[in-house]
């Protein structure tokens, strides 16, 4: 149960706040400053939703209502 909760809470959002840092880190100097924190924000959604997604997948197939 509580290994569902890290999962469900927790790892969203540290997934986020890990790939926006990197891709802020990644897009420094390549991109133009206004646009560098916009674009981190939404490949790091990306990757957070494409993450979740996955882990929908490989877990809820087991779980019936």
């Amino acid at each position: 149960m509580t290994l569902l909760a890290i999962v469900a809470f927790l790892l969203p959002l540290v997934v986020l706040a890990v790939s926006l840092g990197g891709f802020g880190w990644l897009l420094e100097g390549r991109i133009v400053e206004p646009y560098q924190t916009p674009l981190a924000l939404v490949l790091a959604l990306f990757v957070t939703t494409g993450l979740m997604l996955v882990v929908r997948l490989t877990t809820g197939h087991h779980r019936k209502r």
